[in-house]
């Protein structure tokens, strides 16, 4: 089961440094003595997900966006949040979005970070340490619902991507 995932996941990739991270990610939940074995995946997969984000969102498309505005206080251009938008809806505005294609778009972004921020969640051991050595059926259990298969998101920008065959899949309610 899990492999048929995996395989439609590999195709959507960027040869290459993105092919290559997820790969790691993969192994790591190989090694089944290894008490870090989801953390290390976690830490993979997000940053697979966040170079995929990168490459589908680069920062001038998305500043080009007749929504953005610049965050108060943010260092850099673009926020997690105005990327994620971009990946869902590109540079369509809000009311087309909704109106026309009859798309929640702030659902599909909310739980899109909310993914995100689950992976991280296990990357940082030091603060939470019941995250450390997670038993054997709830690293099966979390790595089924983080390459598992739920609602697709009908997002037009999404179609084909990682997005789209991935994180999109793990949007259940």
């Amino acid at each position: 089961m899990l492999s048929s995932q995996i395989d439609r996941i590999r195709p959507a990739l960027a040869k290459g440094f993105e092919s290559d991270v997820f790969e790691a990610a993969m192994r790591n939940l190989s090694d089944l003595a290894n008490p870090l074995r989801f953390n290390n995946f976690s830490y993979a997969a997000r940053e697979t997900v966040r170079h995929v984000l990168y490459r589908m969102a680069p920062d001038p498309h998305v500043m080009a966006c007749c929504w953005y505005r610049k965050e108060r206080g943010q260092q850099g251009g673009v926020t997690r949040r105005q990327r994620a938008y971009y990946a869902v809806q590109g540079g369509l505005s809000d009311e087309f979005v909704k109106q026309s294609l009859d798309l929640d778009t702030d659902e599909m972004i909310s739980t899109l970070l909310e993914r995100i921020d689950s992976l991280s969640k296990f990357t940082h051991i030091q603060l939470q340490p019941e995250c450390f050595a997670l038993p054997l059926e709830e690293v099966d259990r979390l790595v089924a619902l983080t390459l598992g298969a739920g609602r697709r998101t009908g997002s037009p920008r999404l179609a084909g991507s990682i997005l789209d065959t991935w994180l999109a899949r793990i949007c259940d309610s």
